[in-house]
């Protein structure tokens, strides 16, 4: 694990403005990754606000890998991955993590069956949130509780015995009992902070993990997994952060984002993620001009 520093920090804002050593990214980039498409530079907020929505293996042990600074087994590139982080408090660490429909990555891929916007791992937790001690019916309490949201919220479980079930409960249950009854929540709390977590009231929700695979052709690192919340940023996988990152396209636009090192820190945020990403494919989670919850609600 690498702590970046001021010096590391000012490398990553240069690259942001200078010309990579690879050359244009765009340029290289082969279209049996991603697809054809326009590219943009950079993530653009002031404009994306005023953007119209339309309405558009195991999973658990490799997002556990990724936080814990291991690479997934399912990787289809083996490389010597890095861990890198950047200063922040740890003390209350806590994350809302996606999967990125990335045909590149067996996740992604699997994820991109069902939407082709983004689809949630879970929310994870790192320390004790109250002294309640778990009970028996925890796990059946929260099946029910979850099993009607699997769709609205895009949150599968990819496990084979789940996919003739509506791909519920087996990994949802998992992340249950891992990080909310491990922690002191019971089956509702847990999946109350999921839902509250969008609201523009929640604080401390910037991009804090991203795991990424290196695509030597175009010198870029696609992101494959994106979590949001409290803690150091984790980067797993790719060679630092002085190279590009790219989102993959989403839904039906062609459109890759690609963005620095320095950039992922500073611009790519929890709103814009909703706005362009979740939003696209369920308007009715956007925020109001307001800047509330959508009266549909997000239950």
């Amino acid at each position: 694990m690498k702590t970046i520093n001021e010096k590391d920090l000012a490398s990553a804002r240069q690259d942001s403005v200078s010309t990579s050593s690879c050359g244009d990214v765009a340029s290289k980039w082969t279209c049996d990754i991603c697809g054809q498409g326009p590219f943009r530079s950079e993530l653009g907020l002031k404009q994306h606000k005023t953007r119209s929505h339309k309405s558009g293996a195991s999973q658990t042990k490799a997002s556990q890998g990724a936080h814990a600074g291991r690479a997934p087994t399912q990787e289809p590139v083996k490389l010597k991955n890095s861990i890198i982080t950047l200063p922040n408090s740890e003390s209350d660490r806590h994350s809302l993590d996606f999967i990125l429909p990335d045909p590149g990555d067996e996740l992604g891929l699997q994820c991109r069956q069902f939407s082709a916007y983004f689809c949630m791992m879970g929310y994870r937790l790192y320390k004790k949130e109250s002294v309640r001690e778990p009970q028996q019916d925890d796990a059946q309490q929260f099946e029910v509780l979850v099993r009607d949201k699997t769709h609205r919220l895009n949150w599968f479980s990819f496990k084979e015995q789940d996919k003739r079930t509506g791909l519920c409960c087996t990994h949802q249950i998992n992340m249950y009992v891992e990080n909310g009854q491990r922690n002191g929540l019971s089956p509702q709390k847990y999946l109350d902070k999921i839902f509250e977590f969008p609201k523009p009231s929640t604080t401390q929700r910037e991009v804090v993990f991203v795991k990424v695979r290196w695509v030597a052709q175009s010198c870029t690192h696609v992101i494959s997994q994106i979590g949001f919340g409290r803690g150091k940023l984790r980067i797993v996988g790719g060679r630092g952060l002085t190279k590009k990152f790219a989102i993959p396209p989403v839904g039906k636009e062609a459109t890759m984002y690609v963005l620095t090192g320095y950039q992922i820190k500073t611009q790519l945020a929890f709103p814009w993620f909703m706005l362009w990403i979740i939003c696209g494919e369920k308007p009715w989670m956007c925020p109001d001009a307001d800047g509330q919850t959508s009266s549909s609600g997000i239950r």
